[in-house]
Protein backbone atom coordinates (compact mmCIF):
# COMPACT_ATOMS: atom_id res chain seq x y z
CA UNK A 1 0.00 0.00 0.00
CA UNK A 2 1.44 3.36 -1.04
CA UNK A 3 2.23 5.93 1.60
CA UNK A 4 1.04 9.50 1.21
CA UNK A 5 3.43 12.41 1.40
CA UNK A 6 2.66 12.69 5.14
CA UNK A 7 4.10 9.22 5.71
CA UNK A 8 0.90 7.31 6.36
CA UNK A 9 -1.30 5.51 3.86
CA UNK A 10 -4.97 6.30 3.35
CA UNK A 11 -6.14 3.30 5.39
CA UNK A 12 -4.02 4.42 8.38
CA UNK A 13 -5.23 8.01 7.98
CA UNK A 14 -8.87 6.87 8.00
CA UNK A 15 -8.18 4.74 11.10
CA UNK A 16 -6.67 7.77 12.88
CA UNK A 17 -9.55 9.95 11.75
CA UNK A 18 -12.03 7.40 13.12
CA UNK A 19 -10.31 7.53 16.52
CA UNK A 20 -10.32 11.34 16.51
CA UNK A 21 -13.98 11.40 15.52
CA UNK A 22 -14.80 9.08 18.41
CA UNK A 23 -13.01 11.49 20.78
CA UNK A 24 -14.45 14.70 19.31
CA UNK A 25 -17.96 13.50 18.58
CA UNK A 26 -18.72 10.19 20.30
CA UNK A 27 -22.17 9.81 18.74
CA UNK A 28 -20.87 9.88 15.17
CA UNK A 29 -17.68 8.04 16.09
CA UNK A 30 -19.71 5.21 17.60
CA UNK A 31 -22.11 5.26 14.64
CA UNK A 32 -19.19 4.62 12.28
CA UNK A 33 -18.47 1.33 14.08
CA UNK A 34 -21.55 -0.14 12.42
CA UNK A 35 -20.44 0.77 8.91
CA UNK A 36 -18.72 -1.44 6.44
CA UNK A 37 -15.67 0.59 5.40
CA UNK A 38 -14.55 0.04 1.84
CA UNK A 39 -11.37 1.39 0.29
CA UNK A 40 -12.01 1.77 -3.40
CA UNK A 41 -9.92 3.20 -6.16
CA UNK A 42 -12.60 3.26 -8.81
CA UNK A 43 -14.23 5.80 -11.06
CA UNK A 44 -17.49 5.40 -9.11
CA UNK A 45 -16.04 6.68 -5.82
CA UNK A 46 -13.71 9.53 -6.65
CA UNK A 47 -13.71 10.96 -3.13
CA UNK A 48 -15.99 9.44 -0.47
CA UNK A 49 -19.55 8.13 -0.42
CA UNK A 50 -22.09 6.31 1.72
CA UNK A 51 -24.97 4.04 0.91
CA UNK A 52 -27.16 1.34 2.43
CA UNK A 53 -26.30 -2.07 0.98
CA UNK A 54 -28.77 -4.80 0.07
CA UNK A 55 -28.57 -6.22 3.60
CA UNK A 56 -29.53 -2.87 5.14
CA UNK A 57 -26.01 -2.14 6.38
CA UNK A 58 -24.49 1.29 5.86
CA UNK A 59 -21.27 1.37 3.84
CA UNK A 60 -18.65 4.10 3.75
CA UNK A 61 -16.37 4.02 0.71
CA UNK A 62 -13.42 6.25 -0.03
CA UNK A 63 -10.86 6.63 -2.72
CA UNK A 64 -7.33 6.30 -1.28
CA UNK A 65 -5.93 8.88 -3.72
CA UNK A 66 -8.41 11.46 -2.42
CA UNK A 67 -7.67 10.70 1.25
CA UNK A 68 -3.92 10.84 0.56
CA UNK A 69 -4.32 14.52 -0.32
CA UNK A 70 -5.95 15.37 3.01
CA UNK A 71 -4.70 15.83 6.54
CA UNK A 72 -6.06 13.61 9.31
CA UNK A 73 -8.22 16.51 10.54
CA UNK A 74 -9.65 17.06 7.05
CA UNK A 75 -10.37 13.33 6.88
CA UNK A 76 -12.33 13.64 10.15
CA UNK A 77 -14.49 16.32 8.50
CA UNK A 78 -15.03 14.08 5.46
CA UNK A 79 -16.08 11.14 7.66
CA UNK A 80 -18.46 13.35 9.63
CA UNK A 81 -19.94 14.70 6.40
CA UNK A 82 -20.59 11.20 5.07
CA UNK A 83 -22.07 10.07 8.40
CA UNK A 84 -24.44 13.04 8.30
CA UNK A 85 -25.94 11.62 5.10
CA UNK A 86 -26.91 8.43 6.94
CA UNK A 87 -27.98 10.26 10.11
CA UNK A 88 -30.30 12.46 8.05
CA UNK A 89 -31.62 9.41 6.14
CA UNK A 90 -30.50 10.85 2.80
CA UNK A 91 -30.04 7.51 1.02
CA UNK A 92 -33.52 6.39 2.05
CA UNK A 93 -35.09 9.72 1.15
CA UNK A 94 -33.30 9.64 -2.18
CA UNK A 95 -35.10 6.41 -3.10
CA UNK A 96 -38.33 8.37 -3.30
CA UNK A 97 -36.68 10.79 -5.76
CA UNK A 98 -35.09 8.10 -7.90
CA UNK A 99 -31.46 7.17 -8.46
CA UNK A 100 -30.63 9.93 -10.93
CA UNK A 101 -31.56 12.67 -8.48
CA UNK A 102 -29.06 11.44 -5.90
CA UNK A 103 -26.31 10.23 -8.20
CA UNK A 104 -24.60 11.88 -11.11
CA UNK A 105 -24.38 15.27 -9.41
CA UNK A 106 -28.13 15.63 -9.35
CA UNK A 107 -30.03 18.39 -7.57
CA UNK A 108 -30.91 16.21 -4.62
CA UNK A 109 -27.24 15.40 -3.96
CA UNK A 110 -26.39 19.11 -4.10
CA UNK A 111 -29.20 20.01 -1.72
CA UNK A 112 -28.24 17.26 0.72
CA UNK A 113 -24.66 18.51 0.85
CA UNK A 114 -25.75 22.13 1.35
CA UNK A 115 -28.09 21.16 4.20
CA UNK A 116 -25.21 19.29 5.88
CA UNK A 117 -22.87 22.29 5.63
CA UNK A 118 -25.11 25.24 6.48
CA UNK A 119 -24.00 28.76 5.56
CA UNK A 120 -20.43 29.59 4.52
CA UNK A 121 -20.06 32.03 7.42
CA UNK A 122 -21.56 29.57 9.91
CA UNK A 123 -20.89 25.98 8.79
CA UNK A 124 -22.36 23.12 10.78
CA UNK A 125 -19.37 20.77 10.54
CA UNK A 126 -16.73 21.41 13.17
CA UNK A 127 -13.29 21.83 11.64
CA UNK A 128 -14.56 22.78 8.20
CA UNK A 129 -13.46 26.42 8.43
CA UNK A 130 -9.95 25.33 9.43
CA UNK A 131 -9.40 23.85 5.97
CA UNK A 132 -9.22 26.26 3.05
CA UNK A 133 -9.13 23.24 0.76
CA UNK A 134 -12.48 21.92 2.03
CA UNK A 135 -14.07 25.39 2.26
CA UNK A 136 -13.19 26.02 -1.39
CA UNK A 137 -14.89 22.86 -2.63
CA UNK A 138 -17.93 22.81 -0.35
CA UNK A 139 -21.42 23.78 -1.34
CA UNK A 140 -23.22 25.91 1.24
CA UNK A 141 -26.74 27.18 1.69
CA UNK A 142 -27.25 30.55 0.01
CA UNK A 143 -27.37 33.34 2.64
CA UNK A 144 -31.09 33.99 2.09
CA UNK A 145 -32.04 30.37 2.84
CA UNK A 146 -32.88 29.40 6.42
CA UNK A 147 -30.53 27.05 8.25
CA UNK A 148 -33.65 25.01 9.01
CA UNK A 149 -34.45 24.46 5.34
CA UNK A 150 -35.15 20.89 4.37
CA UNK A 151 -33.64 19.16 1.38
CA UNK A 152 -37.04 19.18 -0.31
CA UNK A 153 -37.47 22.94 0.24
CA UNK A 154 -34.01 23.55 -1.14
CA UNK A 155 -34.65 21.48 -4.27
CA UNK A 156 -37.89 23.40 -4.84
CA UNK A 157 -35.96 26.71 -4.71
CA UNK A 158 -33.09 25.58 -6.92
CA UNK A 159 -34.37 26.94 -10.25
CA UNK A 160 -33.91 30.52 -8.96
CA UNK A 161 -30.38 29.89 -7.65
CA UNK A 162 -27.24 30.59 -9.60
CA UNK A 163 -24.78 27.88 -10.60
CA UNK A 164 -22.20 29.34 -8.17
CA UNK A 165 -24.62 28.90 -5.29
CA UNK A 166 -24.90 25.25 -6.23
CA UNK A 167 -21.51 23.92 -7.15
CA UNK A 168 -20.79 20.61 -5.49
CA UNK A 169 -18.97 19.41 -2.44
CA UNK A 170 -16.13 16.92 -2.31
CA UNK A 171 -18.50 13.97 -2.75
CA UNK A 172 -18.59 14.69 -6.47
CA UNK A 173 -16.81 17.04 -8.86
CA UNK A 174 -18.24 20.51 -9.37
CA UNK A 175 -19.44 21.54 -12.81
CA UNK A 176 -16.22 23.52 -13.32
CA UNK A 177 -14.19 20.38 -12.58
CA UNK A 178 -15.86 18.00 -15.01
CA UNK A 179 -12.93 18.43 -17.40
CA UNK A 180 -10.18 18.26 -14.81
CA UNK A 181 -9.91 16.26 -11.63
CA UNK A 182 -9.38 17.65 -8.15
CA UNK A 183 -7.82 14.38 -7.20
CA UNK A 184 -4.36 14.84 -5.65
CA UNK A 185 -2.89 12.26 -8.02
CA UNK A 186 -3.89 14.24 -11.12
Amino acid sequence: MAKASGGICAREKVALARCRLLQKDPFFGYMLNFFRVDERNTRKVKTAAVWIDGEGRPTLAYNPAFIDGLTVEETVVILRHELEHIYRLHPLRAQAWGRDAYRNHGPLNWAMDAVIHGHRDKPFLEGLTASKKLMDICVFLPPDISLRATVEQLVAQMPRMTAREFCLLYTSPSPRDRTRSRMPSS
